[in-house]
């Protein structure tokens, strides 16, 4: 039981950082299409 909590505490974990670096690519997509116009 205890592993089993353990292995789905480290998934969640994993999704919460892939999330999290799909936010920060695309504000940096959103950043790099601004100087894009800007230039």
């Amino acid at each position: 039981m205890s592993t089993q909590d353990v292995t789905t505490r480290t998934r969640r974990v994993d999704s919460e950082r892939g999330a999290l670096l799909l936010l920060l690519a695309m504000v940096g997509l959103m950043i790099a299409a601004l100087f894009a116009m800007g230039a």
